[in-house]
C-alpha cells in the first residue's frame, strides 16, 4: 500500500535515530529526498541522501520492500559511520549517500 512522503521520511527517520543517537536531531528536508543530522554544537552535521527515483519506489511499494529498504539504509550509514569525524567542521557535512540500497537486491 502506498503512503505519502512525510510518512515515508518519518519511517527512515525512526529507522535511523538509533545509529545516532538520541542527542541527535534528525530531519526530513522538504525540496529534497534528504535527512540532516544534527549531532551537537560544533560537530560535522551528516546528510542521509537518496535519489528522487529511490524515495518513489520506497514510498509506492510495499511493507516488506520498505522494511528491507529500510535494514538497507540503516546498515549503509553504520558503516560509514566509521569514516565520521565529528570535528571534521560544521560547514559541510558528512554525505551518506544511501540511493542504491534502497533498490530490491534483485534489480542490482
Amino acid at each position: 500500500m502506498p503512503i505519502i512522503r512525510e510518512d515515508a521520511m518519518q519511517e527512515v527517520i525512526d529507522a535511523l535515530q538509533p545509529i545516532f543517537g538520541q542527542v541527535a536531531t534528525l530531519t526530513a528536508r522538504d525540496d529534497a529526498p534528504n535527512i540532516m543530522v544534527t549531532m551537537g554544537r560544533g560537530r560535522t552535521p551528516i546528510s542521509v541522501r537518496f535519489s528522487t527515483a529511490a524515495l518513489d519506489r520506497y514510498m509506492r511499494d510495499d511493507n516488506a520492500f520498505r522494511d528491507r529498504a529500510r535494514r538497507n539504509i540503516v546498515a549503509t550509514c553504520q558503516a560509514r559511520m566509521r569514516e565520521y569525524r565529528e570535528d571534521a567542521g560544521v560547514v559541510d557535512a558528512f554525505i551518506i549517500h544511501a540511493a542504491l540500497p534502497m533498490q530490491d537486491p534483485d534489480e542490482l
